[in-house]
């Protein structure tokens, strides 16, 4: 059996742990070795060799429309019958002659669950799922939030609205959305003990076994269920007041129509629903309290019940109370305001659900979390879905959403409101002059693209990228470092990359710092590569700032850039660590302080060739100097045989560099240390 597929990774990371899923599946002495092929770095292959025949893996790092010679994720979902093109972390596919199939897709979420990223999921498991494809979200339970005023930490969860959307989705279509649930490093005893019957990274990795070589995964997709079932009656036992119990969970998905189970538990309980405003989009509205918005959200906590919890942006309004806020809406609030086609929808004697989308930043970009509020409300209840949109787009926004729709679903929030929406309501201060506040769903529906019939796409992409960039610099050292060096990796943060955490290595011991700050202190950087090694019997830490180009190294934010993330790195040592492990063993919750003194610290800048090399070499010591960096890497990248020069201009850096070149020594990728 000899078997090819394509990893397609949100970047390089991304694809190694797909990877790393999938040989963690085989079965145990049934490997018989991993090779690796880097001739092509950008797109760099691994072979399983197993009892069972050959398995090459092809990495495919960086999704992006335009960086390949196909749009991944348009041709795979969209054209499938998904709804957005919002892709996943990765996307698992295989070669069959001259067709590419998707078997499914992953999202790796170790930083908390925390915020509106939370409805992000709910649109890619939606379409992902319209489009055929599996989707499998593998999250860590009991991770810990830093509180920055007090130092301390608090644990986090996933929300039940999500998990429990999931489970519906599973439950009434065919294709699964599913939780993989993981215990955080942090976790403490308590909750690694209460949530232990929920863990399923191995059952995952055993579904990715079998669904490689042709097995059945019926049995992994229902433990699968079970576990996420499973946490959510835990989860719901340890919120205080929650409103719903887990035994009523249970009987949601326990029960032959779970959507009316849901509706009549939410209508019997008549939850208060309270849509919170921030101050900042209150005094859009003038901070007045008789603005029709402002009146409709208070309308509604009257006339409609909170789903699950009484703080999600969206709320059901039971068939005998939708008359009453058609009423308020129609011939009041909005009254001359209303389309025809809205009214007579809106006075439909059935449920309704309500989304409420804010939707887009202060400068008028849409916010791409909540592109999953309609898809989650449609998981939820499958009801009549009106989307209600407050926020201050761009004034051309409001004129394609008046007169020209189409130019609207170039954008994921619009392509998800038109999707899962029957009718929008809009008001907001930067949309002046409109006949209408109203639109029904036949004003956007007939420019919806109709689906394939097959999910199967020609294989047709190049494995070298037309658009070269970032990727391709952090994809080389991501490999050369980790496989070919086997380095340490203490953080690889690419674009779109992991905010996990950080780790160090002292004596044996693996000490991590979780709960990431997004954004960094003044005068600080946080490393995109950290590694570590012993070098001159110390031990040695090289950090590094990646970018595409040259000029990008040169912008004001990335002066200093090397003191800045050895600056970033003595703030976070400053922290107590939050984790620990000693090898071959597992997590343990555990605080403590490392010091930096601990380790030599070497600080790089990398990025790709653009110009010949003569005058990069006439330019090295400047971009040391601008950075207050030791060593440059440049990464002359070709079809095959790519090359990576290092430069620097003081002889301790340049003895680095060549013990460094010694590590990474290869005979696909050539390493030129060029002496000061």
């Amino acid at each position: 059996m000899n078997k090819t597929f394509h990893i397609y990774g949100d970047n390089i990371v991304e694809c190694s742990r797909t990877l790393k899923y999938i040989i963690n599946g085989f079965p145990k002495n049934s490997i018989k070795g991993v090779s690796k092929d880097l001739s092509n770095i950008s797109t760099p292959r691994f072979r399983i060799n197993s009892h069972l025949g050959v398995f090459l893996f092809i990495f495919f790092p960086g999704t992006n429309a335009t960086r390949w010679n196909k749009d991944v994720y348009k041709d795979f979902v969209l054209e499938a019958g998904g709804a957005i093109k919002e892709g996943a972390d990765a996307l698992l596919t295989e070669i069959d002659e001259n067709k590419e199939v998707p078997l499914l897709a992953l999202e790796f979420s170790a930083a908390l669950p925390a915020g509106n990223n939370t409805w992000q999921r709910s649109g890619r498991a939606l379409s992902l799922s319209q489009a055929g494809i599996p989707y499998f979200y593998l999250v860590h339970i009991g991770g810990k939030e830093y509180i920055k005023e007090t130092g301390s930490l608090s644990t986090r969860f996933p929300n039940p609205a999500l998990s429990l959307s999931f489970s519906l989705n599973t439950l009434t279509t065919s294709v699964p959305s599913l939780f993989v649930y993981s215990e955080a490093p942090e976790a403490d005893d308590i909750h690694r003990k209460n949530f232990d019957a929920c863990y399923g990274t191995e059952t995952f990795s055993s579904l990715l076994y079998k669904l490689i070589i042709d097995k059945p995964i019926d049995d992994e997709l229902t433990e699968l269920y079970n576990k996420n079932v499973e946490f959510l009656e835990k989860r719901t036992a340890l919120i205080k007041k929650h409103a719903f119990s887990p035994k009523e969970y249970s009987s949601i998905l326990k029960s032959e129509d779970p959507y009316e189970t849901l509706r009549t538990l939410t209508r019997n309980k008549k939850i208060k629903w309270n849509k919170k405003l921030a101050s900042k989009i209150r005094l859009n509205f003038n901070g007045s309290s008789s603005h029709p918005m402002l009146r409709l959200l208070k309308d509604l906590e009257d006339h409609s019940y909170a789903l699950l919890t009484k703080d999600i942006p969206c709320t059901f309004v039971p068939a005998e109370n939708r008359k009453k806020l058609a009423d308020h809406v129609c011939n009041n609030l909005y009254k001359n305001k209303i389309t025809e086609d809205f009214k007579k929808w809106i006075y439909k004697e059935e449920d309704l659900v309500v989304c409420v989308i804010n939707g887009f930043k202060p400068k008028g970009d849409d916010s791409r979390p909540d592109r999953g509020l309609a898809p989650l409300s449609k998981m939820l209840l499958n009801n009549d879905l009106l989307t209600i949109v407050i926020g201050t787009a761009k004034p051309e926004v409001w004129t394609n959403l008046d007169k020209s729709p189409p130019l609207l679903l170039r954008n994921g929030l619009w392509q998800s409101i038109f999707h899962f929406s029957d009718g929008i309501l809009v008001d907001t201060p930067t949309r002046i002059g409109y006949e209408k506040n109203t639109y029904y769903k036949n004003h956007w529906t007939e420019h919806l693209k109709k689906p394939s019939k097959s999910k199967e796409t020609i294989l047709n992409i190049k494995d070298f990228p037309i658009k070269v960039g970032e990727h391709d610099v952090d994809t080389a050292i991501h490999i050369l470092f980790s496989y070919v060096g086997q380095h340490f990796e203490c953080v690889c943060n690419p674009p779109g990359g992991d905010w996990s955490g950080i780790s160090l290595l002292k004596r044996g011991v693996e000490y991590r710092w979780t709960s990431m700050n997004r954004v960094s202190k003044e005068n600080t950087k946080r490393p995109d590569h950290i590694y570590q090694m012993i070098y001159n019997k110390k031990p040695t830490l090289l950090l590094i700032e990646s970018k595409g180009v040259k000029s990008e190294l040169y912008k004001h934010k990335e002066e200093n850039v090397g003191t800045g993330m050895v600056k970033y790195l003595e703030n976070l040592l400053n922290r107590e660590y939050t984790a620990s492990k000693s090898e071959d063993y597992k997590w343990k919750a555990s605080s403590g302080n490392l010091s930096l003194d601990y380790f030599k610290t070497y600080t790089a800048v990398a990025y790709l060739l653009k110009q010949p090399l003569k005058n990069e070499i006439e330019d090295v010591k400047n971009l040391l100097e601008f950075s207050q960096s030791q060593l440059i890497f440049i990464l002359d990248l070709k079809v095959k045989k790519s090359v990576i020069h290092i430069f620097s201009i003081e002889k301790d850096a340049y003895e680095y560099g060549c013990y460094l070149a010694q590590t990474l020594n290869n005979a696909e990728v050539e390493i030129i240390v060029h002496k000061p």
